[in-house]
């Protein structure tokens, strides 16, 4: 989702606190209008978006939603993993389409353990902050984490994705 630094109630507070020099500072230029647009995975911005874990091989549903309005086209990419979705046919990808008000289900059976990027293709989106990471367990690995911090569970988890993606586990 996008959200319009533009548009905040502290915007002239920011640019007196912090621009260097506030009295040359242009609220109108476009691309300090542009600058100002921030696009977050559940809210957060630029990888703040901590705990996406799915366990090696396992079997697990993405439930993806996209909101806002028509700046807020998404395609959506998990690196080093593909997802399973239907259309009329299945498909896999590791990228999926989304635009605003348009929910969705995607499938995966992550196949490659590690720490991957998560975030929207689109370009100033990207930059914008519209990216974090998820993690696939390694059975060894979560194995060992799990003897030193008991508790910790790594198989059911939530996020947003600028709108919205939810993970359920299936046994």
């Amino acid at each position: 989702m996008v959200f319009d630094e533009n548009k905040s109630w502290y915007l002239d507070d920011n640019i007196q606190t912090l621009a260097g020099k506030p009295n040359e500072v242009d609220k109108g230029d476009p691309e300090f209008e542009e600058g100002n647009l921030m696009h977050g995975i559940n809210g957060l911005l630029y990888n703040n978006l901590k705990g996406l874990q799915v366990s090696f091989n396992q079997s697990t549903e993405w439930y993806l939603m996209g909101l806002g309005d028509e700046v807020d086209l998404h395609t959506v990419h998990f690196h080093g993993q593909t997802i399973l979705y239907r259309h009329e046919r299945q498909h896999v990808a590791d990228v999926y389409e989304l635009g605003p008000g348009v929910t969705a289900a995607v499938r995966m059976i992550a196949d490659n353990p590690g720490e991957w990027l998560l975030h929207c293709h689109v370009n100033d989106h990207i930059l914008g902050g519209m990216e974090t990471t998820f993690i696939v367990n390694d059975p060894g690995i979560v194995e060992a984490v799990n003897r030193k911090q008991p508790g910790i569970d790594a198989h059911i988890m939530q996020a947003i994705l600028g709108n919205i993606i939810c993970q359920k586990k299936y046994v």
